[in-house]
């Protein structure tokens, strides 16, 4: 059967995580089926044998107490990873959800899911005050606790002082560089992508000068953010650069899905 679409689709807001939960299932699955399977084959080694001796019973009964044992434990891991994903996808899509109103009233164009080799860029918004690449990370928020941030152009911490356990603006600052060399490759044209790291529902308090190097912020504060810059991208280069990627975009779903 043939696709009556002539082109795949632009991915969705969350997409890509929801994508990486159902792979992780998909994995989790499989080692269900193994441990069980491999179970069955034992037993009907066991019932075989006239009168299997004790150390071969011995022997199987460590490996099922092995086996389910390395299963439950993979099977909590996925269910804290799942949950964590979950959470993670609907963090993606709110963002993306807020960052639409963009396209309608600056004329920008927005990107969901940019997929690399080793990894995905969120968002990537191409504004006429330049173009943003931007990772969303949903935090969960400790019960008594100030749903509060400190940034100081590094590095992002709780309140208390403690980093978070991974750097987003290490990861957000080659997010950017990856989208400005595929821009260029792409159109002949060299343009600093600013990076952006975004905390929904988190409030975040940056030193003076933190935001030189990554926009670190609370999504509602990302309007006065954009305001503050000049025009710097005309309306027939947004539609250039919108027109690569989402070529980039389409080709990459298209190559995935063979």
């Amino acid at each position: 059967m043939i696709s009556p679409l002539k082109a795949e689709p632009l991915y969705n807001p969350g997409g890509g995580a929801r994508r990486a939960l159902r792979a992780r299932a998909a994995r989790a699955l499989s080692l269900v089926i193994v441990a069980i399977s491999s179970a069955v084959f034992g037993l009907g080694v066991l019932a075989s044998r006239a009168a299997p001796d004790a150390f071969v019973v011995a022997l199987f009964a460590a490996a099922v107490v092995i086996a389910i044992t390395a299963l439950v434990v993979a099977m909590w891991r996925f269910d804290s990873d799942a949950a964590r994903m979950e959470q993670g996808a609907k963090g993606e899509t709110a963002v993306g959800q807020f960052l639409e109103r963009y396209h309608a009233v600056d004329g920008a164009r927005l990107f969901h899911h940019v997929p690399f080799d080793r990894f995905d860029i969120d968002h990537v918004l191409v504004h006429r005050t330049g173009v943003y690449a931007i990772e969303t990370k949903t935090l969960s928020k400790r019960a008594g606790s100030s749903a509060r941030l400190l940034y100081d152009g590094e590095q992002v911490a709780f309140e208390n002082g403690r980093a978070l356990e991974r750097n987003p603006v290490i990861q957000a600052t080659a997010n950017a560089r990856a989208a400005s060399d595929l821009i260029a490759e792409s159109t002949g044209r060299r343009i600093q992508v600013r990076p952006v790291v975004l905390f929904p529902g988190w409030w975040i308090d940056a030193r003076p000068g933190a935001h030189r190097r990554c926009w670190v912020l609370n999504p509602k504060s990302l309007d006065s953010f954009l305001t503050s810059r000049t025009e710097r991208l005309t309306p027939e280069d947004v539609s250039l650069i919108a027109f690569h990627l989402g070529r980039y975009i389409r080709s990459e779903a298209k190559r995935a899905a063979a």
